[in-house]
């Protein structure tokens, strides 16, 4: 790896192991890349101004479409 793919890593904190980046973090950026790209598509697709469960059932469609398993309106223990 050279230095500026290795700062690059760094500075968006990509964990290392043995001076690698970690495979975890490919993954995890793959999967934020992915989710991102859907509610852009979303967003180009039906444009500001509607309702938030408008684009809620619009994202939940994209990302069923795309493969990308979610649960909808999950509860968090607080």
């Amino acid at each position: 790896m050279n230095e500026d793919t290795e700062n690059f890593f760094r500075e968006n904190r990509a964990t290392f192991v043995d001076g690698k980046p970690a495979k975890h973090t490919f993954e995890r950026d793959d999967l934020t890349y992915r989710i991102i790209g859907a509610a852009l598509a979303v967003h180009s697709e039906l444009g500001p101004g509607l309702v938030e469960k408008v684009y809620e059932n619009a994202l939940c469609l994209e990302l069923r479409r795309r493969g990308i398993l979610f649960e909808r309106q999950k509860r968090l223990s607080s």
